[in-house]
């Protein structure tokens, strides 16, 4: 995986990011709806009007050899003032226009703009839809000289998620990047007090939690020799953020007496970060990509009376009606996985499994008044035997206590 990223520090915060942008690199797709609104918007200044004008994006550019440009392309990236001449340049036929309010900010000797841009091709009945982010500095004429821009395709079937600064990243980058899988405290420092998570092998308080290790599948005399992450999805809004990856590791275990032993595992991570908690996980749950065993549990340890989040694992239909737009659905395969409009289908495909609520284990269902999720084990029914999962779902509220899901995931257990 290629992750792209720009960001801008300033001396008023504390040098701390004011601006960021992350992106993997594919083709911009078609899409017929609109991306959300930005959080703190604001109204589009000179700064905004360079990200759907590549003539004045060129004149703009800073010279000098730390001027970087990417495109939405894996081969559009230059840096240096030539190079990135050379690269806006190639963009200067594009029919690109700026959709909605962007967020432009303007601080002492800096400035910023977030905003969506619309690519329409000749022929296509709706646009390509990305996001850019120019970052550039006042120059002695009243204008801006850009020091670096980064555009960002819209994944298909996807809003775009963005947002002032939440915090997700650097969860993001502690958790699946850092060389900590042995060592519990980095991953553990990413949650709230309070937070649960849901492992391969059961729910437990994170503070309680070798989650590193869990989802890791580490032993004593274990060691993750490689790890990465993919299909990397978010959202959020101003209260709150959620995100979804796929993990997978390679583990050298050595038991004594016995030689060196490689596995490779894949784990389905599904993460809701809470402004309120200081922008730290308030539930997750890690789910394991395997095959199905019939004697696999996964024990809820802080058990709650089942509620109608928990109903819908055991329910493809209603679980189908109620997926938002853009949610995203995992499943025990390792092809099961979709969102947007590949949620839907995905779980459209389910519709005649014997799916039913593992009534001799426990479920945790939680609502509060901005989200709500639950999770519990799930049986698949087949002739003369049964199979075992765990599934988790996170929804937000809606109206007459109604339920709109933003992501599921259902795990094999062991």
């Amino acid at each position: 995986m290629t992750l792209r990223l720009t960001e801008l520090l300033t001396a008023e915060s504390g040098w701390k990011v004011v601006a960021a942008a992350f992106s993997e690199p594919h083709d911009p797709t078609m899409e017929a709806n609109p991306s959300g609104p930005i959080d703190g918007a604001t109204d589009a200044g000179p700064l905004t009007a360079l990200l759907a004008s590549p003539a004045q994006l060129q004149a703009a550019l800073a010279k000098g050899t730390a001027t970087s440009v990417f495109g939405t392309d894996r081969g559009e990236h230059a840096y240096g003032d030539a190079a990135a001449r050379a690269l806006v340049k190639t963009w200067s036929k594009l029919a690109l226009a700026v959709e909605g309010k962007p967020r432009e900010v303007h601080g002492k000797g800096w400035g910023f703009s977030l905003a969506y841009v619309n690519w329409l091709k000749k022929g296509d009945p709706y646009p390509s839809r990305m996001a850019g982010l120019v970052l550039g500095v006042p120059d002695d004429h009243g204008g801006w000289s850009v020091t670096a821009v980064i555009e960002l395709s819209r994944p298909a079937g996807q809003a775009f998620a963005v947002t002032k600064p939440d915090g997700s990243w650097n969860v993001v980058l502690v958790q699946y990047t850092g060389q900590h899988w042995s060592d519990a405290g980095p991953m553990r420092a990413t949650f709230a007090k309070d937070a649960v998570v849901l492992l391969p092998n059961g729910e437990q308080p994170a503070a309680d939690a070798d989650v590193a290790s869990a989802i890791a599948f580490l032993n004593p005399h274990a060691d993750v020799k490689a790890a990465s992450f993919d299909h990397f999805t978010a959202g959020g809004n101003a209260s709150m953020a959620w995100f979804a990856a796929e993990l997978h590791f390679t583990v050298a275990s050595s038991e004594p007496g016995y030689g060196v032993a490689t596995e490779k595992h894949v784990v389905r991570a599904i993460e809701l970060l809470d402004g309120a908690a200081g922008w730290k996980v308030a539930v997750a749950a890690f789910t394991n990509v395997g095959k199905l065993q019939q004697s696999g549990s996964s024990e809820i340890a802080d058990a709650t009376a089942p509620g109608p989040l928990v109903q819908l694992l055991a329910s493809p239909p209603p679980l189908a009606s109620a997926l938002d737009a853009n949610a995203l659905v995992f499943g025990t395969d390792p092809d099961e996985r979709g969102v947007g409009a590949g949620a839907k289908k995905l779980v459209g495909g389910w519709n005649k499994l014997q799916l039913a609520l593992d009534t001799a284990q426990k479920a945790r269902e939680v609502h509060t008044a901005r989200y709500g999720y639950a999770m519990t084990n799930v049986t698949l029914g087949q002739p003369g035997k049964t199979k075992a999962m765990n599934a988790f779902v996170l929804a937000l509220p809606g109206a007459a206590g109604a339920w709109t899901v933003i992501a599921a995931s259902y795990g094999a257990t062991f």
